[in-house]
């Protein structure tokens, strides 16, 4: 009985181990998700990208950075690598944009800043290079001298999260590269950047299932001592008895 009781509460050990485990690769990403705290991209202020969470928005104007392969963790854990684009966007709305160039009202663009967007999904891959394509030839008239044009009807829905960028050096000098030669300042850039990966949503699921199990494992380990606890109060009545 003691052999058996004890591979029993090794079992919930290890499964406590597992979901503990769990919960640590995928806690960071949990909280994102499930606190339900999201930046507004279209009514946000630059200095709010300095730490993780989630954010939503829509972005009009998208121009394409770089490319790039990563390493992503699927569920935190398995190492699985992506082709990645980098796009530059701006908090700015159409409309906003659309006035400020028809109407010579610069000062609508004071409040507007630029972060980038990392995008790996196919799809979307896909969709950003169409909106990046309409953008550069939006940005070709106006550097003609053709303010008439019309600002390109794009929509693309972000529902991502906060990340810290790459600091290798590869990465920091592809986006500076790309950011003087495009005549962007650093000033007007956001610390922190976007993630578009809606896999990352995985992570936190891990996080749930670790959870789950350290609190089945905590469950098997309580029921266990009991269940030894009344098994030696039944031996102490038998040696009474006897």
């Amino acid at each position: 009985m003691k052999g058996s009781s004890g591979r029993a509460v090794f079992r919930m050990f290890l499964v406590l181990l597992i979901g503990a485990v769990c919960i640590f690769f995928g806690a960071s990403d949990a909280y994102i998700w499930f606190s339900g705290k999201k930046i507004d991209l279209n009514d946000s202020k630059r200095m709010q990208y300095n730490a993780p969470s989630g954010i939503v928005g829509e972005v009009f104007a998208v121009q394409s950075v770089m490319k790039s392969e990563e390493t992503f963790r699927e569920y935190g854990v398995i190492p699985v690598k992506r082709k990645v684009n980098y796009y530059l966007v701006t908090n700015l709305m159409r409309e906003d944009w659309a006035k400020a160039i028809s109407s010579a009202e610069y000062g609508l663009f004071d409040g507007g800043f630029y972060t980038l967007v990392r995008v790996s999904d196919k799809e979307r891959i896909e969709a950003f290079d169409k909106a990046s394509e309409k953008t550069e030839r939006y940005i070709s008239k106006l550097v003609s001298g053709s303010y008439s044009s019309a600002v390109p009807s794009v929509s693309i829905k972000i529902d991502g999260k906060l990340m810290a960028q790459r600091t290798d050096s590869d990465y920091i000098k592809a986006r500076d590269t790309w950011l003087e030669n495009a005549g962007v300042s650093s000033d007007l850039m956001t610390e922190y950047i976007i993630s578009d990966e809606t896999s990352d949503k995985k992570d936190a699921v891990l996080a749930l299932g670790g959870a789950a199990l350290v609190l089945i494992s905590l469950i098997g380990m309580i029921v266990q001592a009991v269940k030894n606890i009344s098994e030696r109060k039944k031996e102490k009545q038998k040696h009474v008895l006897y």
